[in-house]
């Protein structure tokens, strides 16, 4: 999405309505009626100043029939999820058609309805597997205070004396609080979440133990370049990027990354009237979100140029 707002009331209507509850021929048909063969145009040609990857021609044939493919052609480049555009707005508010209930998608809004509903249902079955554990570590707590402490002494009597016998007993004096609850949960009465222990990083400087020094690699994905543009020349773009960032901060670990050690592979692309690279860089992991900052800074590309990050397949690059 670029940055800048454009006044186009059609392109505003369209661009906002189809990601609520309208379907796409739903507004094919309410720009049509609405519009003029004229503003149909002018958004068009708007449309394809910042419109590259796929063309809008313009149709030929009687008048209601163009007008309709070319609002489609609109509509498609729109939501295609793909497509760098601008934030249109209106002013002109007589000029965004109206939207009866005989348009909107009543599928859609159920399938948000029945979304909500299983969500509600989820935290209200939560809500109560919380309080039965509360009640039941509660009721174990009421049990353990209960018990006599270790040492405690009562009159001679035939009670107490069979309780003092089951308290001396082994298997109780060694179960605790804490052990009747992992029981309790071992039976299946009662669910928890095992929690991990936090792990930690050491930091101090110590001269007789080394750490390895952890490798990462940065992926980024460079496009819209000419078609002639080679790997090598991307490289030395990325090269210019470290030395100037090298010039500007003491992280000398940025020096690691050469020529040799960039890789930069070349993509197959839908059409040849742009290129596109897999650019990578291995770096320790202390230098790994410098790296990145730079590559995805404005800055260290070509005006033009798009650029973002690049996830590799985990699975299929092992």
């Amino acid at each position: 999405m670029h940055d800048k707002a454009v006044r186009s009331e059609i392109l505003c209507f369209i661009q906002n309505k189809p990601a609520n509850v309208l379907t796409f021929d739903s507004v094919v048909d309410l720009c049509c009626n609405f519009y003029t063969a004229d503003e149909v145009e002018q958004s068009r040609l708007l449309l394809t100043q910042f419109q590259t990857q796929h063309r809008l021609p313009k149709h030929k044939g009687n008048e209601a029939d163009k007008k309709k493919r070319t609002v489609s052609d609109i509509v498609k480049a729109c939501v295609d999820p793909s497509v760098l555009l601008p934030t249109f707005y209106a002013v002109d508010l007589a000029r965004l058609p109206p939207v009866g209930v005989e348009h909107v998608d009543i599928s859609a809004l159920l399938l948000e309805v029945a979304s909500l509903r299983a969500e509600v249902r989820a935290m209200v079955a939560i809500k109560e597997e919380l309080a039965n554990m509360h009640s039941a570590v509660a009721a174990l707590n009421v049990e353990a205070d209960a018990w006599p402490k270790p040492g405690a002494t009562r009159a001679a009597g035939p009670e107490v004396a069979m309780e003092n016998s089951l308290i001396t007993a082994p298997q109780v004096i060694k179960k605790s609080a804490a052990q009747v609850v992992k029981e309790t949960i071992r039976t299946g009465t009662m669910a928890v979440v095992n929690k991990k222990t936090k792990s930690v990083v050491g930091n101090a400087n110590n001269g007789k133990l080394r750490a390895v020094a952890v490798k990462k690699t940065v992926h980024v994905f460079v496009s819209r370049l000419d078609p002639t543009t080679t790997a090598d020349e991307v490289k030395d773009c990325v090269i210019d990027a470290i030395g100037n960032s090298l010039a500007e901060s003491d992280n000398s670990l940025l020096a690691s990354v050469t020529k040799d050690t960039v890789g930069c592979n070349k993509l197959n692309t839908k059409h040849d009237t742009y290129a596109s690279f897999h650019v990578s860089c291995p770096i320790t992991a202390n230098s790994a979100q410098h790296l990145t900052e730079i590559l995805m800074n404005s800055n260290t590309w070509p005006l033009g140029v798009y650029v973002r990050r690049y996830f590799v397949n985990k699975i299929n690059h092992e």
